[in-house]
């Protein structure tokens, strides 16, 4: 598993590991290299709620699987105290 950081309980900051996910986590996407060009929030079970692009509605997506699956590239945990 590979941190950038971690918030001040131990708990990881920044993730790479898609299985290390927690709800509400930001999930971040790169669709055309190693910029990060689209971001969802986690919903658990694999599942993250985005906006696929502008005109289209919010949707539920499969981060285990498929298209989004291949184009993760981190996450960041929101600190909450």
């Amino acid at each position: 598993l590979y941190f950038f950081g971690q918030l001040s309980n131990g708990n990881p900051l920044f993730m790479r590991d898609p299985n290390a996910l927690a709800e509400g986590d930001l999930v971040f996407f790169s669709r055309r290299g190693k910029h990060v060009d689209h971001v969802g929030i986690y919903l658990g079970n694999g599942q993250f709620v985005h906006a696929p692009r502008t005109g289209k509605d919010v949707e539920v997506a499969n981060l285990s699987t498929g298209y989004w699956s291949q184009k993760f590239f981190q996450a960041r945990r929101v600190a909450t105290q």
